[in-house]
């Protein structure tokens, strides 16, 4: 901590004052400095905002080099309405109308496995071991409560099913009664009247899950088989009602479907697991499981006539789902169709596309059999928004450059902005306003500029406008070839010059690099000189302060001096 420093006690001179005054003197220079680092900030600064607008110029740029969306094209259908087809074209695609007539489309091929594949509920008609947790049926029953008969039976998930018959007795004092048959693995509701099922207000879903429906018939049976394959359970808690031999001691084993192998383990694995490794796997194949009619289908991943095979050595997991030799292979069917009443023409999808109609760049989708009319026509609104695009962005180089380089004059007075003297940007704005209204020498017609396509400078500025729409979409309409040039011609079009150009500004190493790096460095000594500057004047404030106190002890020692002989005298 700084003493505290009393002054003029002897003297009667304020030399702290004094002092502060001259340690503010000696700042002005490093004032200046600090003044000159904080602009040199700000250019940086701005060059680099520079910089950033500028490659958001060359994206755009980017957009326009290639000469083929010049010719976008879009399509419509003769019907609007249709359901027939969808259709869509890339650019280039051939003008034209193209009649399609779909006589039959794609289909996959499966394998429709057989039914039941899961054991019954119970293997008699006692059910009181069967609980309501543990029955294999497709959905697991919830506990709660349901009506019958206007009577409300409560269940719950430890209770057997034969308590849950007893319940219903109960609680319709015996005027219905519930019995099982292990032969259907049904349930069947018996009433001395009719019987009523059911309420907006049920809890459980036990009567869903039984599969009993209906009303006003005194005599109700599930309307099919309740056994199902528990898909989350382990393959031998499953429920398959056919068992899995071909595994080793481990419970390992493999089968085959379209020369891929999937290997399983009948303990760990579960039949939802099975499924999803061979759904997940490059078999091509899908494979689901239809809980109402307790059976499996696999289905090629993809259409048209293709084979569908499955191998695995007796006893297997997928004789086990009903999908081997007693499944029904369906052969799948390929896409039928002509094109303006030519031969008739085979896809194995329904995408048809070049491979299969022969047109370049037209991709048609069949949704159903019928007859429709594909127009494909010329479509500018994709170049037109891109171009769009380019001026936005040009625009935006130009209108910073000015803002950043102006001279201001106001009332004699003269203001310039933080790159006014910058010779490169200067440049740079000449360039680009002389780049974009360059004639391109391959074109001999009336389009050579952009000038032909109704875009302008702006009246004293150097921004774009589109002056005539009506230019532009014609141009691009009638004649895309010319506009494409203009654009991306190899040696004059107006994308190379621009973009090799602004490239010379932005690279690594590039002018705003050099510039950049330049002004870093002069900041890095103006601060060194500021650092010094300071180291001195703290050393110059100590001296004078030094100074000033060595007075001040004279001058005590001259006033005692004085006050003896003023008092010997």
């Amino acid at each position: 901590m700084e003493p505290i420093q009393l002054t003029g006690l002897a003297s009667g001179f304020d030399w702290k004052t004094v002092i502060d005054q001259l340690i503010r003197i000696e700042r002005i220079p490093q004032a200046r400095l600090t003044i000159e680092k904080a602009e040199i900030a700000t250019e940086i600064s701005t060059l680099g905002d520079l910089e950033t607008k500028l490659k958001a110029l060359q994206v755009s740029l980017g957009d326009l080099k290639s000469s083929s969306i010049f010719y976008g094209r879009s399509t419509t259908l003769g019907n609007v309405d249709s359901t027939t087809l969808t259709a869509s074209a890339a650019n280039n695609t051939i003008l034209g109308s193209y009649s399609f007539a779909i006589s039959q489309l794609a289909t996959a091929t499966d394998r429709d496995g057989s039914v039941d594949v899961g054991t019954t509920i119970s293997a008699s008609a006692d059910v009181s071991g069967v609980t309501l947790a543990t029955m294999n049926t497709s959905t697991a029953v919830t506990a709660g409560t349901f009506m019958i008969n206007g009577q409300q039976v409560t269940v719950a998930t430890t209770d057997s099913l034969q308590d849950v018959f007893d319940a219903i007795n109960t609680a319709t004092s015996g005027a219905v009664t519930a019995t099982y048959s292990s032969v259907t693995d049904k349930i069947t509701l018996t009433g001395s009247g009719t019987i009523s099922l059911g309420s907006p207000n049920d809890s459980s879903n036990f009567l869903n899950v039984v599969k009993l429906f209906g009303n006003g018939t005194s005599s109700v049976t599930s309307v099919s088989k309740l056994g199902a394959v528990n898909l989350n359970a382990s393959i031998t808690s499953s429920g398959l009602s056919t068992s899995i031999t071909n595994v080793d001691g481990d419970g390992d084993g493999t089968f085959t479907i379209n020369g891929v192998v999937i290997a399983f383990n009948v303990n760990n694995d579960s039949v939802g697991a099975i499924i999803q490794r061979i759904n997940d796997s490059q078999a091509g194949a899908i494979v689901t499981y239809d809980s109402e009619n307790d059976k499996f289908v696999i289905v090629n991943a993809e259409t048209g006539s293709l084979g569908l095979t499955v191998s695995e050595t007796v006893g297997g997991f997928l004789e086990a789902l009903g999908l081997n030799s007693t499944a029904t292979l369906n052969l799948g069917n390929n896409a039928n169709f002509t094109v303006n009443g030519g031969g008739t023409l085979i896809s194995t999808s329904n995408v048809l596309d070049a491979g299969s109609h022969g047109i370049t760049g037209l991709s048609v989708t069949a949704k159903e059999t019928g007859t429709e009319i594909v127009n494909v026509q010329s479509d500018s609104s994709g170049i037109r928004e891109k171009i769009e695009t380019f001026i936005e962005k040009y625009n935006a180089v130009q209108s910073f450059i000015e803002e950043n380089t102006k001279i201001t004059v106001e009332d004699s007075s003269v203001s310039t902005s933080i790159l006014t003297d910058n010779r490169e940007v200067d440049a740079l704005e000449r360039s680009l306003r002389t780049s974009v209204f360059n004639a391109v020498p391959a074109l001999t017609g009336t389009i050579k500029r952009l000038h032909d396509l109704g875009i302008e400078f702006k009246s004293g500025s150097n921004e774009l406008e589109i002056v005539e729409g009506t230019a532009l979409d014609d141009a691009l309409e009638q004649d895309p070839g010319a506009v494409s040039t203009i654009f991306t011609d190899a040696t004059d079009g107006l994308v190379v010059g621009l973009d090799s150009y602004i490239e010379n500004y932005v690279k690594d190493s590039g002018i705003l690099d050099i510039q950049t790096d330049t002004l870093e460095s002069r900041t890095k000594s103006l601060q060194t000189q500021i650092d010094s500057l300071e180291t001195y004047i703290e050393f110059r404030k100590e001296a004078l302060t030094l100074s000033f106190l060595r007075m001040e002890n004279f001058q005590a020692e001259i006033n005692g001096q004085l006050m003896i002989l003023s008092q010997f005298l």
